[in-house]
């Protein structure tokens, strides 16, 4: 049964990844190449697992994988957009727009002359060089994710300029689908204003519904978690469809749909709640990428890869950063921004698709793509692993004073990095403890699980549930001085306080009775305040003993 057989190539895929994450992440080879030579070992080596029909594999389960493998990405870039909220990418304006429309531009004209060089003809080497212009969008995000530096300043940028370059791509994309069926090139270019009027009609729904629409529907649904991502994904699949209906590919849809929920409060939330998800699909996305390799035919075409593989690498990357540090960043930023996006995209395998569909490239020019592909996201993505030590030896050998940048300013510790005091549960009494540790000076930061008990608060806010070691990590507990807890749940005070005590943070739980109080006192709390003995004033005299208000 076509099911059973779904179920079977599933489970192989996912047991060999898994395998080989156990066996070498230790040594910490990123997770992404791991599973690229899971699919490597599944299909073109053992050929254990086969998606190719022309090799007999099996056509619906072909299908099956790929619509799996096209949903991670859906969700990725829905969970990129999540990330990027207006007031975070305000100050990036200049640098997405000047680097990444040049670096496009300039790739693609010398990534042309390239190939030709090496022998194919000017289409093929129009469609080629267009190709290595374009950096992975799931590589960048998935690596930048793990390394935890999504918010960081060379991640953002590079997050921009992805965001250029999966608009020039989209372009692309709408001629080569005129070309598709036998269109001429004139038909594809008179597609493209319809495209960019398609774009526009998106672009301005998701800003008027995250200015007047989603605010008080999501700010109910973040009350309960579930149903909090069960209206994320509608709202995400709605623009999918969307975007579908206007003619554009269904991860632009995504993408606007997660820009209209990052302005949201609950955004945060929701993209932690949704990244485990994401994370199962793209596995078998990349999976899926490296069983699918036809090393047989890319084997005739391997000089001309392993030039343009050094392109993509050593190129590009030095373009990206001498523009980054023409818009006045320093040669650290500027060199991190470059090497995250050394490798070809999800995309360029899409447009040689696309191409090759239309007739306008030969079986050579397409294992040259493939080959490209798998060897730069290999190697960028151990040269992201090891940025530092890239970085470091590229300035010990000089070879950074051509990007004639400004220096890096030293690297300094936010005052909310540590030392704050994390309160949880924005009760009448949560409230007040806020305003109390505000008023005697402290850096304070906000949980609560509803958006609505959050506003107006003189501190620092965080959307989400305390049972969430994602929510903890992005309140840095571990470097808080002090936690409280003015919830009256007790399973969410246990596990706080025990989270607490694992990291050595002294805290304040107030419980809703004797009993829970002794529970409490038992597991080792530092402070209990039990609610029927007066808890706003016990509670505020422990504050006053410890020093942390004035009484």
């Amino acid at each position: 049964m076509p099911s059973d057989n779904l179920l079977h190539t599933l489970g192989l895929m996912v047991v060999a990844a898994t395998a080989l994450i156990l066996l070498f992440g230790r040594l910490r080879i990123p997770e992404i190449v791991l599973c690229i030579a899971a699919g490597l070992l599944l299909g073109p080596l053992l050929g254990v697992v086969s998606l190719d029909e022309s090799h007999g594999g099996d056509a619906d389960v072909d299908m099956a994988i790929d619509a799996i493998s096209h949903l991670g990405i859906v969700l990725l870039l829905f969970l990129v957009g999540l990330e990027l909220s207006l007031d975070r990418i305000r100050d990036l304006g200049k640098v997405t727009i000047v680097a990444g429309v040049i670096q496009v531009a300039v790739v693609s004209g010398l990534g042309l002359l390239l190939t030709a060089t090496l022998g194919f003809g000017w289409t093929e080497a129009a469609i080629v060089g267009f190709a290595t212009a374009f950096s992975s969008t799931v590589v960048v995000i998935r690596l930048l994710a793990e390394r935890g530096q999504l918010s960081s300043l060379h991640g953002r940028i590079a997050v921009g300029i992805l965001l250029i370059q999966d608009l020039a791509v989209i372009l692309g994309l709408t001629i080569l689908h005129g070309l598709g069926g036998g269109g001429s090139l004139t038909e594809g270019l008179k597609s493209m204003p319809w495209a960019l009027v398609g774009l526009g009609i998106l672009l301005a729904a998701a800003i008027l519904a995250a200015r007047h629409l989603l605010d008080r529907p999501f700010s109910w649904a973040a009350r309960n978690p579930q149903t909090l991502v069960v209206w994320g994904l509608a709202w995400c699949l709605l623009f999918v469809l969307l975007a579908e209906v206007l003619g554009l590919s269904s991860e632009i849809g995504a993408f606007l749909a997660g820009i209209a929920l990052a302005q949201l409060p609950c955004a945060a939330d929701l993209e932690r709640r949704l990244h485990p998800l994401m994370n199962f699909f793209v596995a078998v996305f990349f999976v899926a990428l490296g069983a699918k390799m036809d090393l047989a035919a890319a084997t005739s075409v391997w000089p001309a890869a392993l030039v343009l593989s050094a392109f993509v690498l050593i190129a590009k990357p030095a373009i990206v950063a001498w523009l980054v540090a023409r818009c006045g960043y320093g040669e650290a930023t500027s060199v991190r921004s470059g090497l995250v996006l050394g490798q070809v995209s999800e995309f360029s395998f899409i447009l040689v698709a696309l191409a090759a569909s239309a007739g306008l490239l030969s079986s050579e020019a397409i294992g040259l793509v493939g080959l490209v592909g798998l060897a730069t996201i290999v190697i960028s993505a151990i040269a992201v692993v090891h940025e530092r030590r890239v970085v470091a030896r590229l300035r010990d050998g000089g070879w950074l004073r051509w990007l004639r940048a400004i220096p890096e300013p030293p690297a300094i510790e936010t005052p909310e990095a540590r030392g704050h005091v994390v309160v949880v549960g924005m009760t009448g009494m949560g409230r007040r403890v806020v305003e109390a540790l505000v008023g005697s000076g402290e850096r304070v930061l906000a949980i609560d699980t509803d958006p609505a008990k959050l506003r107006g608060l003189p501190c620092r806010t965080l959307h989400g549930t305390i049972d969430d070691r994602h929510v903890l990590e992005t309140a840095n507990l571990e470097g808080a001085r002090l936690a409280i807890t003015t919830l009256r749940i007790e399973d969410a005070n246990r596990l706080f306080a025990h989270r607490c005590r694992s990291f050595g943070v002294p805290c304040i739980v107030h419980a809703a009775g004797r009993t829970e109080a002794a529970d409490l006192d038992r597991q080792g709390v530092d402070h209990v305040v039990d609610s029927r003995m007066q808890g706003n004033l016990r509670l505020v005299a422990t504050l006053a003993e410890r020093g942390v208000v004035t009484p």
